[in-house]
């Protein structure tokens, strides 16, 4: 834009806005008028501050007087003496009959012992805030006191005292007194009218003696008579019950529960039957209590024959042995020791505590009796959440949270539990285990047993049976239930395990077990030990075993995933895992001097002594005390310690308590006056675009292709024999779809790659050990053909030393693969017969698998090069690319997004792209020309608004300090400001590349991409704009900053304006609120001796706007007689007469003070 075409605009500009000043002047004011985070100043027609309405310095919303009229005198109280004080009245009236002001805050209540009070805070003993008049009461001590009133306004102007008021104060000693000779007088009234009395009792006692002697006698007959009538209605009524009730009680027999409602008498008994037949066996037994069915159990008795599904027992004694099939049962669980959940409170009916509901949503309580299930008092629990099954109760020892176990014990968690719902609900008992008593922060692993669907209305018993870790000494016991579902809870157990006995379908696990010759059909071998066993040939699908010897194993491709269980494994020369390929590791505790790994994930990280916590919830740093010291979290922080920043911007309040609060040597304090420049640097940040999709659950991804317009990769079920497939990826929506199942358990860790609608997968399949396969599908699933990759190089001798990877150049399979010595080569083959077509070494040191090869022009705008991702090596994970001879090219290699978890390569609309299987995200890379892996390079921001949106920038400030980072290549770049101060839309960035700090003029503006309202700025590539950051700040003067006393009488603001006391400061660096003053001297000649002379004294022109006080003094050069005094003063003019006793010259210096 031309100097003219901008000094149009800026013309136009003035147009609009004189427009709109002249339309602002026309219409009516305040009409509808707010105050934006701020306060309005009311002054009087002098300009001295009366009152400030809005935002006070406190962050408070008020009225605040600050200036007013004194209040007038209120009349003088009314003074009542009480029990040691004095309660003081006043009627609400003012003397000279004055209303009371309006801005009246109080009536103040001065008292004071002796016959003068003064209105001091000493004083000052109550407060009385209705104008209409109250009264207040205080303590006094005895003697004489004198009370008087003040009022008060809110500007804290007190009136003239009120005519005092003096009463005496007895003491309390005093009141005593007279109350107890009150006391003593009614005593002696008292003590006169008993002994009165008596003389009267004594004379009819005499009148009556002679008529006792008969009395005994009387009553020993009436006692007697008595006696017989009772025993003759006892004797009727124990007829008429025997009669009603012959004596007996009733004894039900059936097939089904006691009824809840029932008529018959205490002590009737109800037995239920599995039949009324012959052979029917006794299945219950309950006693009627006269309000509800007791149940009772048989304990104690001696059975020849017990056949049950289950038996849940402590202990089961025998004499000697338990005679064959004397037991029928599908499992035998058997629990030792005392239950660690206390459960007699729950069965008694009184509380579910100390146990705890667990989620959001999940509840606990009380479950009366349920006679239908011939069940007594249980819990009832509401499960937690909205789908699925979870964890929904804790089961406590008492008020401390976890139970204390024995390191590496086993233990039994059991319940009894049935639906309260009419529909099936799915229960898991769980166990976590923890190394600390009463903390969350010691968890150590987790484990459950299996998840049981319960039929409604039926009590269900479901039981997990685990061994502790040996770092955990504590333990919690859970149950999972169905979200939602409501359950009833009967019992709940946990113990240990007797001797780690479990017999169930399929084999037994024991300690010990003798016999001089096994023969079984499969054996199942725990903590079992083969002492000299030999054993020619072990087939096995799974071996479990502390220690195995063996010159060889013989697998059809290796060691698989959970074929070997062992507590450790010994190996002479190194042992090397490939996680996620070879092998996975799942252990709930992984225990290492040191743990070396390009990158960890998990849920929780923890320091040994519980101090150092980092979490999705953010990074903690605990005292000994177990307080937050430092808690740096994604949605707020807080910090505890001594702090030294380069910049400090503080968004919310701040506050110094400390003493010695000071800035440093040469510093300065700026108070600015509108939008400043930003003082912090920006936080500056290398990221990736993606696409975000739901990875399959439990799968691992391999590879990553593009056809059909969607991205394709392959799943591994681990641990599975199916489940393993092709999927589609929604490049917009990221949705799963076209799940293409794959045969003969083919494993495409090699990855996919796709020419047109075909999709070319790499991998092994079962019953092959030894070789490589593709395998061809079109994207509508339908299986097309296979041939055999036979350039591996992997045999029963020669171990498979670097995996390969599948690409292609567009109309060709390619190949690539690190030979034994680390060399690189990439094959192209024919796709229908596998043929192949060339081969290129690059005679270099690789040395890595290879998870994709893509040969094409890809993004650097012409010729053909070759782009390998690399997995693993001494470059660790990056994508290289080669000429298509095999010479490196390092300017056009880079490093992965995800530092080692992407997978596959693919080219696909005109960018580079990998997977992350696990995150869920399909990263695109940036042109080649932004990043270039150098650490010189610098972000700096400023403030931009374009307040008309014209595409045109109309203020902005001068740039933030510098922040040097590390530019990753392809990386795009996010650049975070400081808050947005008000009036400014969004930040611009700029950078800068230089091995020292740059100067503003070493900086550039680069296209980014803002978000208007936000602080952040967004290059998705790096381009050649040579704007060069302004060196001033072009935004206007707008709300200024200030410094404000706590009294609100002192402020001091950005714009050079404030005030102090009286004080106004004003913009044109002028002060209100100064008093008014003149002076000067005048010259008079007394005429003769004791004469008299006058003059008249001008003030200075427009000084004085009311009449000011005038101060005259005579005085002369040697001691003489004189006087001097004034009369008629002005505002403009006073006259001043003066005396001398002898004549002659006389001085008279005068002095004007004024408002």
């Amino acid at each position: 834009m031309s100097l003219y075409q901008r000094l149009d605009g800026i013309a136009k500009r003035m147009d609009e806005l004189e427009t709109q000043v002249r339309a602002v002047g026309n219409q009516p004011q305040a009409q509808r008028t707010s105050v934006e985070g701020g306060s309005i100043d009311f002054n009087d027609a002098d300009g001295n501050l009366r009152a400030i309405v809005g935002e006070q310095f406190d962050g408070g919303t008020t009225i605040n007087v600050v200036a007013g009229p004194t209040p007038p005198t209120p009349t003088a109280p009314v003074a009542e003496v009480t029990y040691g004080g004095i309660k003081v009245r006043w009627d609400g009236m003012f003397e000279d009959d004055a209303i009371a002001p309006t801005d009246f805050s109080r009536v103040q209540v001065y008292a004071k012992a002796g016959g003068f009070v003064t209105p001091t805070p000493e004083n000052a003993k109550g407060s009385i805030v209705s104008a209409a008049g109250d009264e207040v009461s205080l303590g006094v001590e005895k003697g004489t006191h004198t009370v008087c009133l003040a009022a008060w306004s809110q500007a804290g102007k007190p009136s003239a005292m009120s005519a005092p008021v003096t009463v005496e104060v007895p003491g309390y000693g005093d009141l005593v007194q007279a109350a107890i000779d009150e006391a003593q007088r009614l005593i002696d009234q008292a003590k006169q009218a008993l002994e009165t009395a008596q003389q009267e009792l004594d004379g009819k006692l005499t009148a009556v003696a002679g008529e006792l002697e008969s009395v005994p006698a009387d009553i020993a007959k009436a006692r007697q008579e008595a006696i017989d009538a009772a025993l003759a209605e006892i004797d009727a009524v124990e007829g008429n019950l025997t009669t009603a009730l012959g004596l007996k009680n009733k004894t039900t027999w059936s097939t089904s529960n006691p009824p809840t409602t029932y008529a018959g008498v205490v002590e009737d008994t109800w037995i239920k039957l599995t039949s009324l037949g012959s052979g029917g066996r006794e299945i219950g037994r309950w006693r009627w209590n006269g309000n509800v069915w007791v149940t009772h159990v048989i304990d104690g008795a001696v059975l020849s024959n017990i056949e049950a599904s289950t038996i849940t027992t402590g202990f089961l004694d025998v004499v000697n042995r338990i005679r064959a099939y004397a037991i029928a049962a599908d499992k035998i669980l058997v629990g030792a020791g005392g239950n660690l959940i206390p459960w007699d409170q729950v069965k008694a009916g009184e509380t579910t505590a100390p146990h705890a509901p667990y989620g959001s949503g999940a509840a606990i309580s009380l479950e009366p009796a349920n006679a239908s299930l011939s069940l007594g008092p249980h819990m009832r629990l509401k499960a937690a959440g909205t789908s699925g099954v979870n964890i929904s109760a804790s089961f406590r020892p008492s008020t401390q949270l976890n139970h204390k176990i024995a390191r590496g014990d086993k233990l039994v968690l059991r319940f009894r539990v049935y639906p309260i719902s009419t529909t099936p609900v799915q229960v898991q008992p769980r166990i976590y285990w923890y190394n600390q008593p009463s903390a969350i922060l010691g968890y150590v692993s987790s484990g459950g047993g299996n998840t049981v669907t319960l039929p409604p209305g039926v009590v269900t018993e479901v039981s997990v049976a685990m061994t502790a870790p040996v770092t955990a000494p504590y333990a919690m016991p859970f149950i999972s239930v169905t979200a939602g579902a409501e359950v009833g809870i009967v019992d709940a157990d946990f113990r240990s395990q007797v001797g780690g006995t479990l017999i169930e379908p399929g084999g037994i696990q024991t300690p010990h077990l003798a016999a001089d010759v096994l023969e079984v059909g499969n054996l199942k071998a725990g903590s079992a030990a083969l002492a000299e066993a030999v054993i020619q040939k072990l087939w096995a699908e799974v071996v479990v075993a502390r220690m195995v010897t063996a010159q060889e194993f013989i697998g059809e491709n290796a060691i698989l995933t959970g074929a070997i269980t062992a507590p450790k494994i010994t190996a002479s020369e190194e042992l090397t895992a490939k996680i996620a390929e070879f092998l996975r590791v799942r252990a709930e505790m992984i225990e290492a001097d040191a743990i070396n790994g390009m990158f960890i994930r998990g849920a929780t990280f923890e320091t040994l002594d519980g101090r150092g916590r980092w979490a999705d919830d953010g990074l903690t740093m605990f005292d000994e005390n177990q307080d937050w010291r430092v808690r740096l979290t994604p949605y707020g922080s807080t910090f505890k310690g001594d702090l030294e920043a380069e910049s400090l911007v503080a968004t919310g309040p701040a506050e110094f308590r400390h003493t010695e609060n000071r800035l440093g040597q040469g510093a300065k304090l700026v108070l600015d006056a509108g939008v400043a420049d930003p003082t912090a640097p920006p936080v500056v940040q290398p990221y990736w675009a993606s696409r975000s999709f739901t990875p399959p659950e439990g799968g691992v991804l391999y590879g990553l292709a593009w056809a059909d317009g969607k991205y394709w990769t392959f799943v591994d079920a681990p641990n599975a024999s199916e489940g393993d497939r092709l999927i589609s990826i929604d490049p917009a929506s990221g949705a799963i779809g076209d799940n293409i199942p794959m045969t003969d358990q083919f494993w495409a860790a090699g990855g996919v790659t796709a020419i047109g609608s075909e999709l070319f997968l790499l991998g092994q399949k079962s019953g092959t050990p030894y070789k490589y396969f593709v395998r061809v599908y079109s994207t509508a699933g339908a299986f097309l053909r296979e041939w055999e990759y036979t350039d591996v190089g992997w045999s029963k001798t020669n171990p498979l030393t670097y995996k390969p990877g599948i690409g292609t150049d567009g109309t060709n399979v390619v190949i690539a693969q690190c030979a034994d010595g680390g060399n690189l080569l990439w094959r192209t083959y024919n796709t229908t017969t596998g043929a192949t077509i060339a081969t290129v070494d690059c005679k270099d040191g690789t040395k890595s698998d290879i998870g994709g090869i893509y040969i094409g022009p890809g993004d650097w705008g012409g010729g053909t090069f070759v782009t390998v991702r690399k997995t693993s090596g001494n470059v660790g994970d990056a994508i290289v690319t080669f000429s298509t001879s095999g010479v490196w090219d390092p300017a056009k290699s880079w490093k992965t997004a995800e530092n080692g978890r992407d997978t596959g390569l693919a080219f696909a609309d005109g960018k580079f792209r990998t997977l992350n299987g696990g995150g869920g995200r399909i990263n695109e890379y940036a042109p080649p020309t932004t990043g270039d892996d150098s650490p010189d390079w610098w972000v700096a921001y400023r403030w931009e608004t374009d307040f008309n949106s014209d595409n045109a920038l109309d203020y902005t400030s001068r740039i933030s300090p510098p922040t040097r980072f590390t530019w990753p290549r392809r990386a795009r770049l996010k650049a975070l400001g400081s808050p947005l101060p008000v009036g400014v839309e969004t930040i611009g960035g700029f950078t800068a590349k230089k091995a020292t700090t740059p100067e503003r003029t070493d900086f550039r503006r680069s296209f980014t991409n803002t978000q208007q309202g936000k602080s952040v700025a967004l290059w998705y590539y790096l381009d050649s704009e040579t704007t060069v950051p302004a060196e001033v700040n072009t935004y206007p003067t707008a709300t200024p900053s200030s410094i404000v006393s706590a009294s609100n009488t002192y402020e001091v603001k950005g714009d050079g304006t404030g005030r102090w006391g009286p004080l106004t400061f004003n913009p044109n660096g002028t002060v209100t609120g100064v008093p008014k003053v003149a002076s000067g001297v005048v010259q008079l000649n007394v005429p003769s001796n004791n004469g008299r002379v006058s003059a008249t004294v001008t003030l200075p022109a427009g000084r004085f706007t009311t009449k000011p006080a005038i101060q005259v003094t005579a005085r002369t050069a040697w001691p003489v007689v004189h006087a001097a005094t004034f009369i008629d003063e002005t505002t403009t003019s006073f006259v001043v007469w003066a005396r001398r006793d002898t004549a002659g010259p006389l001085d008279v210096a005068w002095t004007a003070i004024g408002e």
